[in-house]
């Protein structure tokens, strides 16, 4: 697999289990998981070439349709 990749998944699982599912915070929502997945991918591929936050957020837009009965 791609390092950057590699090191991607490895900062969402690393924000998602101490950010978020660990934290006293007992107030996090979706915005607060969207935004430490987007902090963690963005850190490591925006500004790159080849890097399209449209189609990851496609990505991401088709997941979630797949799952509650929206995709077309």
């Amino acid at each position: 697999m791609n390092e950057k990749l590699t090191k991607a998944i490895e900062d969402v699982k690393f924000c998602l289990e101490s950010k978020i599912f660990l934290s006293e915070n007992i107030s996090a929502d979706m915005s607060d998981l969207g935004n430490e997945i987007g902090v963690a991918v963005a850190k490591h591929f925006s500004g790159e070439m080849g890097f399209d936050k449209e189609s990851f957020l496609s990505g991401i837009r088709h997941g979630i349709s797949l799952v509650d009965g929206t995709h077309l």
